[in-house]
């Protein structure tokens, strides 16, 4: 956990989560590019004996064996982009609240909180500016399987899921997408990000860094799906690149 983890903190583990839940969503009628969310939401987690001699085996992490979450679910979404898959122009927002509260069943008492906002900028006929800001804030008794992590397919690509994690997260992110020819594209992107225990120290210490670049090959005459093969590195590791390989874009 915290941002000056280092390789040799590396642990294995083993691990099995049994995920529902259910949400009412409703537009109004006089802006349906808004949309709100009430729900609930449970998860069960469990974990194989971790390593011997591990920093699982050996520390004192809250949920350090797994649990039940429970949550009240919060959200709001507004939508004015041109397509779902691979926007060209327009904005993507969307906040999510998570309650857990012992009196639902929960082990844990905590607060939860995302922050997902997106703008595209179309810079030219066949080229856009893709802009994200991330945050993920959480307050409480925190699982360290639900800390806010780095890394991934999708945010701050370069580094391995879960190399850095927290209970606050704040990561922005720009890509700039070149269609080419037919089915054909390029992008290349760079973010910047950081975990902290609070708020207050996520602007402290350097930030972490990841750039790239990638292909793209559209996958659908009708609708703009693309299938992704990036390469991202990053300012602690920038000798070891990272490969993925995903369908739809990072965001």
């Amino acid at each position: 956990m915290g941002n000056q983890t280092k390789l040799q903190d590396k642990d294995l583990y083993t691990m099995r989560s049994r995920e529902i839940g259910v949400a009412l969503k409703i537009a109004p009628r006089v802006d349906p590019r808004h949309q709100l969310g009430i729900g609930l939401h449970q998860d069960i987690t469990e974990f194989d004996p971790f390593m011997e001699n591990g920093i699982l085996a050996n520390g004192n992490y809250e949920g350090k064996n797994g649990g039940l979450s429970r949550d009240f679910t919060f959200s709001w979404q507004y939508q004015n982009n041109d397509d779902d898959f691979d926007p060209r122009e327009g904005a993507r927002i969307a906040w999510d609240v998570y309650r857990s509260s012992k009196h639902l069943g929960s082990d844990f008492e905590n607060l939860r909180f995302w922050s997902n906002n997106a703008l595209f900028l179309p810079l030219s006929k066949k080229s856009t500016l893709a802009l994200q800001l991330y945050g993920q804030f959480s307050h409480g008794e925190i699982p360290w399987y639900h800390l806010a992590q780095t890394g991934g397919t999708n945010l701050l690509r370069g580094y391995f899921m879960g190399r850095y994690r927290d209970q606050q997260l704040l990561a922005t992110q720009a890509e700039v997408r070149r269609h080419l020819f037919r089915r054909i594209g390029v992008v290349a992107f760079a973010a910047v990000g950081q975990v902290a225990p609070k708020t207050s120290d996520l602007f402290k210490d350097t930030p972490l860094a990841g750039w790239g670049g990638g292909l793209r090959l559209r996958l659908t005459r009708n609708q703009r799906i693309n299938a992704r093969l990036d390469v991202g590195f990053n300012r602690t590791e920038p000798t070891k690149p990272s490969l993925y390989l995903y369908i739809l874009e990072a965001f």
